[in-house]
């Protein structure tokens, strides 16, 4: 930028700050602000222009017949700042972007395109997104009977669970399917392509959603979509082992790992068509993208079939009964039927104890039959609130 055209920048936020206070905006006349910064230069009248065209544009000022004025007194801050900003040489970010810097950028767009697509109805998508989706689908028992549920991962970024898959900026047709396939399937789950097949005879159409604000970018995105689907597991998906390899691969390399105990849920349809679950207390939101994808007649998810048959269920809560139907090996369920035997054991077997002990004493007896009520009252109580739905 060279330095007319910094000075007459920084002399209009100056001018339309001055004539202002927090609490009371004045108006500025245009006229008056044209002669004093550009006067008889059609140049300078170029940037005067430019320069207030791009404020009204952000929202920061309005024109008014033949007058300028501020939108707001948060309005007026923000033109504080960047004559705070200008005068002092500033920029918002700098060489290499920090990850602070990035979260500017994309609250920036976010809250731009946001507006945009409010104020417009048929509002044009600034970026475009492909995505393989794979759908991979077990039977669990929810609400005490099996239903058929489909394998989501959780995205840090729009704190939702999605559908398995990859996403790209250019065209699926650009690289073979088969090598997008097995690419989404080493970064979501870590499996080579020799741990599974894809049915061929799933084939339904591609299908493009309506745009949506990424809240990974911020900008108004057009979403594309390709569904395959699993045939079958060479072996068992044990999502847990898959947890727990990650883990000790991740602490071997010294970094983050890639999954945890949140990372993976299954959820059924009837929970992918609303878009979120309470099943279990939790309160976990499903994407928009798997919402549409539930509800397209021609995706057909209802009729899919099973290709995961013993896969584990990550919920953090599940109801009691479910916790039976779906035998989860929970380390806390199996403790809960040790201690319920032992309070069995403590209470029909206290004569045999006592003889045990060498003596016949009632008292003893009675004593350790409280004790296995008291073991047995606890370990119900805690398992009707670890358990109850």
């Amino acid at each position: 930028m060279n330095t007319d055209t910094k000075s007459i920048i920084d002399s209009i936020l100056n001018k339309l700050v001055d004539a202002s206070s927090p609490d009371r905006l004045n108006r500025v006349n245009y006229e008056t602000l044209l002669n004093e910064i550009s006067p008889a230069s059609p140049d300078r009248k170029g940037v005067l222009d430019g320069a207030l065209n791009l404020l009204n544009c952000l929202g920061l000022i309005y024109f008014e017949e033949n007058y300028i004025a501020i939108t707001h007194r948060n309005a007026y801050f923000a033109l504080v700042s960047l004559s705070k900003y200008l005068n002092q040489g500033l920029t918002v970010a700098d060489r290499p972007i920090s990850k602070k810097e990035k979260e500017y950028f994309i609250s920036f767009t976010k809250a731009l395109e946001e507006i945009r697509s409010r104020k417009s109805d048929s509002a044009e998508p600034i970026h475009e997104r492909y995505i393989v989706n794979i759908i991979i689908t077990s039977k669990l028992t929810r609400n005490g009977r099996k239903q058929l549920v489909y394998l989501h991962k959780y995205h840090k970024d729009w704190d939702a669970y999605h559908l398995i898959g990859l996403s790209r900026k250019k065209s699926i047709e650009e690289e073979p399917l088969s090598v997008l396939i097995e690419k989404a399937m080493r970064i979501q789950l870590g499996l080579s392509n020799t741990d599974f097949s894809i049915d061929p005879t799933y084939n339904p159409p591609e299908i493009t959603l309506p745009p949506q604000v990424s809240k990974t970018s911020g900008a108004l995105t057009k979403y594309t979509y390709r569904i395959f689907r699993v045939k079958e597991f060479k072996t068992k998906l044990k999502l847990r082992e898959i947890i727990k390899n990650e883990a000790s691969k991740a602490k071997k390399e010294g970094r983050v790992p890639k999954f945890n105990e949140k990372t993976f849920r299954w959820f059924t349809l009837d929970e992918m068509r609303k878009g979120h679950s309470s099943y279990g207390g939790g309160a976990e939101k499903i994407m928009f993208s798997s919402t549409a994808i539930a509800n397209n007649p021609e995706i057909n998810l209802a009729n899919i079939g099973v290709n995961a048959p013993d896969a584990d269920d990550l919920r953090p809560q599940v109801s009691f009964r479910d916790v039976i139907g779906n035998r989860i090996t929970y380390n806390y369920f199996y403790a809960m039927i040790g201690i319920a035997i032992l309070g069995i054991v403590l209470i029909v077997f206290s004569p045999t104890i006592v003889r045990m002990l060498g003596t016949d004493n009632v008292l003893i007896d009675r004593s350790i039959k409280i004790i296995g009520i008291l073991i047995s009252a606890v370990n119900a109580f805690l398992a009707y609130l670890r358990f109850k739905s």
